[in-house]
């Protein structure tokens, strides 16, 4: 492995992300040990940093239920999407 970085969870359950780049720089290794757990991913170096590129943001907005109707509802999650 290239470099492989660790980050330790803060809350009382004993968990650590691993991040483990392959030295021929063709994958990133993510890896997740959560006590005798463990998962784990290959990406791909442009699927790594598609991740890493990810943003999401959440707006909420009461409205009054009576008003909206269900196929405005799902136009505006098709949109979100």
């Amino acid at each position: 492995m290239l470099r492989t970085f660790h980050i330790d969870s803060s809350n009382n359950e004993p968990s650590r992300l691993n991040i483990a780049e392959c030295n021929n720089n063709h994958h990133v290794t993510l890896s997740i040990n959560q006590g005798d757990k463990t998962a784990e991913i290959v990406l791909d170096y442009d699927a790594f940093e598609d991740l890493c590129g990810l943003r999401y943001s959440l707006d909420l907005v009461e409205t009054d239920k009576e008003t909206v109707e269900p196929e405005a509802n799902e136009l505006a999650l098709r949109a979100a999407a």
